[in-house]
């Protein structure tokens, strides 16, 4: 702080202004997450069958993740 002035008041607008919600797929900040279980899927190949597997860990995804990837909503 330079004498008689004051801290720079933008500098605490920056933090105020930052989201504390991320989307656990992306790390994007929102606001709009949801609870999922992701879904790993593997289509068929001619040797082998496809699957799907559904993870239990839940995590919260925002919108573009959600209208991505594989995915179930989490029962609340």
């Amino acid at each position: 702080m330079a004498a008689g002035g004051s801290e720079d008041p933008t500098r605490e607008l920056l933090f105020d202004a930052v989201s504390e919600r991320a989307c656990e797929n992306c790390a994007r900040d929102d606001d709009d997450l949801v609870a999922v279980h992701r879904v790993y899927v593997v289509p068929e190949a001619w040797d082998t069958p496809g699957s799907r597997q559904t993870v239990d860990e839940v995590e919260l995804w925002c919108f573009s993740c959600r209208s991505q990837y594989p995915h179930e909503e989490a029962e609340a």
